[in-house]
């Protein structure tokens, strides 16, 4: 891109921990052109540190460089310029959103088999699969637990484990409920999930990065389960993984890589390896997850991006897949989150979210240019695409026909 922009006067923008752009100016044939960040919505110290130490400004105005928060509303995306990049596709609600995740899998499975997709909890979006709901526990014997979540929240809000759904689930409830992974793989008797931090820069061609590093989530309070039955399930703090529940334990303190409830992931293969299990395999299926998730939504971002913007490297994303391991190492996806926590405080978070924030600006190729000349040059007018070819895909994009 930036051998593309000369006659704008593009050149690459380099992110480090080490070197600040603030204390030693740009050498001759860096980047000279002011840069600007624009945040609307929450951000992070490691994000606009990471701007920061680049030679980054905030600005409230146009002729940002990155765009950082809320999601562009669709016809915003047609004002963007090669040069800018912002941080949501259009349309990642379709994973974001725990039921519309479900959907999509569920598409993605009649498309491709049932087999396609062996990473998703069996999944009931009430109050239209509350009958199928039912049917399943029944057939369970009505034994089992299942868990109720909120079709759009975080943090744990809202979540709950059930026995009896049929009369702890009022008729009418419009909320997403799984079948609860009972045998999960256990560390010093407690859960855990793991946060893997995956950028992508495209979805056509699809171009995911996952990052080496990430977390590993632990409840604060030991599983229990007895022949197979699982007890104490009201006891959120044994079952839910959340660290903003965890963390509200009066026992927990900040406490070093490896110990407490939070670990890196490196520190997690190790502690996996020491117990007999080899690593190598469970993230190698955990890319894979990734990836069929990814699949399962290219179709309607892809119609998205080919309506509302102007150039394929406008976009990216930093999604926050949680997943968990049972006893036998199988992943499963909790959920997707497309505007992970980047908030640093442990010492373990400034660590993986500092070089985090870093290697994707890096990645994404982030080009200062003259605004000047850009004017000067003006955009070429969008081609326009026929009524009946926009019409087809608005279609896809929505699911409607």
């Amino acid at each position: 891109l930036a051998a593309q922009g000369r006659d704008v006067g593009a050149h690459l923008v380099p992110f480090s921990l080490s070197h600040d752009r603030r204390r030693d100016p740009p050498k001759e044939g860096v980047c000279q052109h002011k840069l600007f960040f624009k945040i609307d919505g929450a951000s992070s110290n490691c994000v606009r540190n990471a701007w920061r130490r680049a030679g980054f400004e905030r600005t409230n105005k146009g002729g940002w460089n990155l765009w950082w928060g809320r999601p562009l509303r669709f016809p915003e995306h047609k004002k963007l310029n090669e040069y800018q990049k912002v941080c949501h596709f259009p349309g990642t609600y379709y994973l974001g959103r725990k039921d519309n995740l479900a959907r999509n899998v569920s598409k993605f499975r009649r498309s491709n088999g049932a087999s396609s997709y062996p990473y998703l909890p069996v999944t009931y979006i009430l109050p239209e699969d509350r009958a199928r709901l039912l049917q399943d526990w029944r057939d369970r014997g009505e034994r089992g637990l299942y868990i109720v979540k909120p079709k759009a929240s975080a943090r744990g809000q809202g979540i709950r484990l059930v026995a009896k759904p049929d009369v702890e689930i009022k008729k009418g409830a419009s909320v997403l409920v799984q079948r609860y992974i009972d045998d999960p793989l256990l560390i010093d008797g407690r859960k855990f999930d793991m946060r893997l931090y995956v950028l992508v820069t495209s979805f056509d061609p699809l171009r995911v990065y996952v990052f080496k590093e990430g977390l590993a989530r632990f409840c604060s309070e030991e599983y229990h389960s007895a022949s197979g039955k699982v007890s104490n399930y009201k006891r959120k703090l044994g079952h839910l993984t959340n660290y903003s529940l965890n963390k509200r334990n009066a026992a927990v303190e900040e406490e070093g890589d490896g110990e407490g409830i939070k670990w890196s992931l490196s520190l997690l293969k190790e502690r996996l390896a020491a117990m007999g299990h080899d690593p190598a395999p469970v993230f190698a299926a955990i890319d894979d997850l990734v990836v069929r998730t990814l699949l399962s939504v290219e179709d309607k971002i892809n119609a998205n991006m080919s309506m509302y913007v102007p150039h394929k490297g406008n976009c990216f994303e930093l999604f926050g897949f949680d997943v968990m391991l049972d006893a036998s190492l199988h992943p499963w996806l909790i959920e997707v989150n497309t505007s992970p926590s980047l908030a640093t405080e442990w010492q373990l978070d400034k660590r993986i979210k500092n070089q985090l924030s870093v290697d994707m600006f890096n990645a994404l190729g982030v080009c200062g240019y003259s605004r000047q000349s850009m004017k000067a040059r003006g955009e070429p007018p969008r081609k326009e695409t026929g009524l009946s070819e926009r019409l087809r895909k608005q279609e896809v994009a929505t699911g409607r026909r």
